[in-house]
């Protein structure tokens, strides 16, 4: 997205100035001022989603942490291939399972494309993990159900990855399974990449 210098920038330079810790000194002022890449960094990481970042790092992002536990097989099958940097939309479509249903019958659904690389997948997920990091309402259901997104990975397989908020233990897991025709229950949500990046 291109940054563009209107009243509206006016206006949040100046809400940013206003709302400036009052405990802060000169000399922490000057700190920010002598290291300016260092300040850009902090402003990003406190103000941007990832896919808004001028870099996006899925190693570092899936880590296992407070708020988000993901498998040494997603590491393997999905991360190490994820090399891109991808933008994305603010809201990401779903499909909502109606019913029970099996891996290909999820997919004959989701139409054709749905398939996402490695990349695109990474930064899916990070989008909306970031919108949501404790379990917040969003694109990603949140009562314990699947959201499942399937990804070309290591050596061009695709893979059936799951991500789920787990309450009780407050984090977010992430998965990846071989595919298998899985059969998932009614009220997990699909995702498609056609849905998002088109064909």
């Amino acid at each position: 997205m291109e940054k563009t210098y209107d009243g509206q920038t006016a206006a949040f330079l100046a809400a940013v100035a206003t709302c400036m810790p009052r405990r802060m000194d000169s000399e922490v002022m000057q700190g920010w001022i002598t290291n300016p890449d260092a300040l850009k960094k902090a402003l990003a990481s406190l103000l941007c989603p990832p896919m808004m970042k001028e870099e996006f790092d899925p190693n570092e992002f899936f880590q296992n942490r407070e708020g988000l536990w993901r498998s040494d097989a997603f590491a393997e099958r999905v991360l190490s291939v994820a090399t891109e940097r991808i933008q994305l939309p603010d809201h990401i479509p779903s499909f909502t399972l109606p019913k029970s249903m099996g891996d290909s019958e999820i997919r004959r659904e989701l139409g054709d494309n749905h398939v996402f690389g490695a990349s695109e997948c990474c930064m899916v997920i990070a989008s909306m993990i970031s919108r949501q990091p404790n379990g917040e309402d969003g694109d990603l259901i949140n009562d314990g159900k699947a959201n499942i997104l399937y990804v070309r990975g290591k050596d061009d397989e695709v893979f059936t990855v799951d991500v789920r908020w787990y309450a009780d233990a407050r984090k977010w897991r992430v998965r990846a399974c071989q595919f298998d025709d899985h059969q998932w229950h009614a009220g997990n949500r699909g995702f498609s990449r056609n849905s998002i990046f088109g064909s």
